[in-house]
Parts: structure tokens; C-alpha cells; sequence
């Protein structure tokens, strides 16, 4: 294996995490780091559309609030999938419309409703990016 081989390898999988919830960040930025994540952290789409304009080239994913301060997150994930289509996408909500959740199906999108466990993010995250090396996991202190 090449220096280069060595570096992708070691190199986490990056995901633009846009969360306007500061406690849903801190605990979503501290299970995706966990999960052998790099997070981009953007609390509106205003701060989405700039880290993700810096950071593009590096991102493996998006995971996005369904309703953010400042536009829908089905919005800005549409806007920002004009640019990058192949990235995966998992959207977040305590209340998704019945034509928000028909959007989410029609694209593709993977979903998670809040409350979530962390079992069952851990299990989106298998299926949003299944080829990223995985850490040896510690125990975290919640249920999941």
C-alpha cells in the first residue's frame, strides 16, 4: 500500500451535519465522531450553503434538519445536491408533513424521526456511507 492508499484509508469520511438545535448538535456531532465521523457543523442554511461550499470536495454526506431558523432543510438539500447529486442524504424531524415524508421517499433520502435512539442512527449511518472504516467503538453511557 502507497502513502496515498494510507492517507484515503485513514482518512475519516467527512458529513455536513446542519442542526439549528444546539443540543441535538452536540449529541449528533459527538455520536458521528464517534462512529469514525469528521463533522462540518452548520446551524442554518446560511452557514450550510458556506461550509459547504468550502468543504465539497471532502463531503461523504449530509445530514439535515427538516426545519431550520431560516429556510426548509428539504429545500437547501435540493439546492445543494444541484452541485454534489451523489452524496447521500438523511433528514431529520420530530414533525414531518405527510408531502415533506413523500419528498424524502421520492429522492431517496434516508429518515430518521426525533427522538432517535442511537442504535437507530448508527444504523442509518451504516447505510448512508457503508464503505467508511469504522473505529473500535466505546461503550457510550445512553440507551440505544
Amino acid at each position: 500500500m502507497t502513502g496515498d492508499d494510507q492517507a484515503a484509508v485513514m482518512t475519516p469520511p467527512t458529513i455536513l451535519t446542519i442542526l439549528d438545535d444546539p443540543l441535538v448538535m452536540r449529541v449528533c456531532k459527538r455520536l458521528l465522531t464517534r462512529e469514525g465521523f469528521r463533522v462540518i457543523a452548520a446551524r442554518s442554511c446560511v452557514e450550510a450553503r458556506a461550509r459547504f461550499a468550502e468543504h465539497r470536495s471532502e463531503l461523504q454526506a449530509i445530514c439535515c434538519d427538516l426545519g431550520l431558523p431560516d429556510d426548509n432543510g428539504l429545500n437547501l438539500v435540493a439546492e445543494l445536491r444541484e452541485h454534489s447529486p451523489e452524496l447521500p442524504v438523511l433528514i431529520v424531524s420530530g414533525a414531518a408533513s405527510s408531502p415533506a415524508m413523500r419528498h424524502i421517499r421520492e429522492r431517496g433520502y434516508f429518515f430518521l424521526a426525533k427522538p432517535f435512539s442511537i442504535t437507530s442512527f448508527r444504523e442509518v449511518l451504516n447505510s448512508l456511507v457503508p464503505d467508511r472504516a469504522r473505529p473500535a467503538r466505546r461503550r457510550l453511557n445512553a440507551a440505544g
